[in-house]
């Protein structure tokens, strides 16, 4: 099964159902979008980027420029998107996942502020 990989306990969590937060749900790829990061909205990077809590957020770092991959993904409950480095190998893996069952994994990296 393919797997869609996250390093940090994501800020996603406070708007998703608890199996995806904890891992191991297994989540549809529904969409794939590629765009300039400059096109998209400040808060939508700060959503996609921060993880711990609030009080104490980090935000996984982004590139100033270029391309990112926007992936959509359903877990029969809830919606979320998430971004990813574009690469032309990316691109094509993610899209060939279109429909396909992903499974979360959690990888907890450290947190860094």
């Amino acid at each position: 099964m393919r797997q869609i990989k996250f390093s940090h306990d994501n800020y996603k969590k406070f708007f998703l159902s608890q199996s995806v937060v904890e891992g191991g749900d297994i989540v549809e790829l529904i969409g794939v979008s590629v765009c300039e990061i400059g096109n998209l909205s400040k808060e939508f990077k700060r959503f996609d980027s921060q993880y711990g809590s609030n009080d104490v957020p980090g935000f996984y770092p982004l590139p100033k420029k270029g391309k990112v991959i926007v992936l959509f993904f359903w877990d029969g409950d809830d919606f979320f998107p998430t971004m990813r480095r574009w690469t032309e190998e990316k691109e094509k893996w993610y899209r060939e996942g279109v429909g396909k069952k992903h499974e979360i994994i959690i990888t907890k990296a450290e947190v860094v502020r």
